[in-house]
């Protein structure tokens, strides 16, 4: 959704005005570029280019959202780069600032599981890219690796206790 630039509340009442239920949402942070005309900021979107997976990248126009298949066409020029960008890389959940989508995330989350009752009880916290991230910003062993995955299951925990769900009995 927020690679689209979908609002979470009109997307899960067209789902629901179409009969369509949510059996999962894949909980997962993507990257925001404010600014891609800005050479500081494509040159640091640059190091999340890589050819294991399919980045698709977005922008937001005055004619609507346009795209490319993956973020090395974004930099070769195939977006306009005057309006900010999202890109379809999972960040961990957990980093925050302008260059993730965590605040639609934390939306997001409140539209599927803040109402009167869930819009789905199945939640996936999706982390696999911990191994293609920037050289600067993977874990260097697996004793990171697991300390980065314990951090965006905490994350999710307690976005969703502020929502108001409980702790599971064991």
């Amino acid at each position: 959704m927020a690679v689209q630039f979908e609002d979470p509340e009109a997307s899960l009442m067209a789902l629901r005005e179409a009969s369509i239920p949510v059996y999962k949402a894949q909980i997962s942070s993507a990257l925001r570029v404010v600014h891609p005309e800005d050479p500081k900021e494509r040159n640091g979107l640059a190091g999340f280019a890589e050819p294991r997976f399919l980045h698709q990248a977005r922008e937001r126009t005055p004619g609507g959202v346009v795209g490319v298949d993956d973020l090395d066409a974004a930099l070769d020029g195939g977006l306009p780069t005057q309006d900010e960008w999202r890109v379809h890389f999972h960040v961990p959940v957990h980093h925050s600032g302008d260059n993730t989508t965590q605040r639609e995330l934390a939306a997001i989350l409140d539209a599927l599981m803040g109402g009167e009752s869930p819009v789905t009880t199945h939640l996936e916290v999706e982390t696999y890219t911990w191994s293609v991230l920037p050289p600067g910003e993977r874990p260097e062993n697996d004793a990171g690796l697991v300390e980065g995955l314990a951090r965006e299951l905490s994350w999710t925990r307690e976005r969703l206790l502020e929502l108001g769900l409980g702790e599971v009995d064991r």
